[in-house]
């Protein structure tokens, strides 16, 4: 069967090839969403626009290529046909950890994937699975200047985890779900100015760091099921942000209409929002909806 995986995965072309690889990052029976997983795509440059689609639509056609492929199983369809989540099969993962460790595509800590020792150059991607305080000090003394994508899955020492001045060079830098966020220092996330997409979804953090305002690259950011209930003021001047996502008891920032990019809607409360800011909701012309939460 592995043989037979491996020579699926080598026909591929290498634009689906680099996004199966980056599939090595997610753990073990992890269901991906499909929204996260092609805005992680575009942001690590792996879509072009292509015959006049945008990127986003080529990236959602690769997701659907490595389906029909069966490279990844679909799950969560909604009622309109369409996958919105997919999972790697254990065989399958297997194979393409392995390619993406041997060609130091990515390198995975946790659950039984060490590869800080046999590495070969920089760490290029980081995918933190499972931590214990001995790998978190190793973490410490590593060279993360050249990672263009830190994941944080699940840790519990995250006080001893490497600064983001050590990141410098990160487009992607996503938490979801990771636990002891609130004790990791993210005072210095002005310091990644190439990053492209940020998630905090699933965390217990309460407050985005003022820095973020300065992240004038930034794509995408993913709030949602955090303690978060009112965004920087500043937030409207990242303008390039088409997806921004937030939890339902967030307040709507005053300038909202400024984000004219922003194409998928987020959630607020206009309970906690002011009448000009719930007005200026009607100026995103990129919108087909809007969701609005009464608690």
């Amino acid at each position: 069967m592995n043989s037979i995986l491996s020579l699926s995965y080598n026909v591929l072309p290498p634009n689906l090839k680099t996004c199966l690889l980056y599939l090595s990052v997610f753990p073990e029976d992890c269901e991906i969403d499909k929204e996260r997983l092609v805005r992680r795509w575009i942001a690590e440059g792996f879509i072009q626009e292509e015959r006049g689609q945008s990127r986003q639509e080529v990236a959602e056609n690769y997701f659907y290529d490595l389906i029909n492929k069966s490279m990844v199983q679909p799950v969560d369809t909604g009622y309109d046909g369409k996958v919105r989540a997919c999972r790697v099969h254990d065989m399958m993962l297997e194979i393409i950890i392995s390619k993406a460790v041997e060609d130091n595509f990515v390198t995975v800590v946790g659950r039984g994937q060490t590869s800080l020792t046999n590495r070969h150059g920089f760490i290029r991607r980081l995918s933190v699975q499972h931590i214990d305080q001995e790998m978190a000090s190793a973490l410490a003394n590593e060279d993360l200047s050249q990672a263009q994508s830190l994941i944080v899955t699940s840790s519990g020492y995250m006080e001893q985890f490497p600064s983001l001045l050590k990141s410098e060079a990160l487009r992607v830098l996503d938490f979801e779900g990771c636990e002891g966020l609130e004790e990791y220092d993210m005072n210095n996330m002005d310091k990644l100015y190439q990053l492209k997409f940020l998630s905090l979804r699933g965390t217990i953090i309460s407050k985005l760091p003022p820095s973020v305002v300065m992240l004038h690259d930034l794509e995408a950011i993913d709030l949602r099921d955090t303690q978060i209930v009112e965004l920087p003021a500043g937030i409207i001047c990242l303008i390039k942000k088409q997806y921004v996502p937030t939890q339902k008891f967030c307040m709507v920032p005053d300038g909202i209409n400024n984000m004219r990019s922003i194409r998928v809607p987020p959630i607020f409360d206009i309970t906690r929002s002011s009448l000009d800011a719930l007005e200026d909701i009607g100026r995103l012309t990129g919108l087909n909806e809007v969701k609005l939460s009464l608690e």
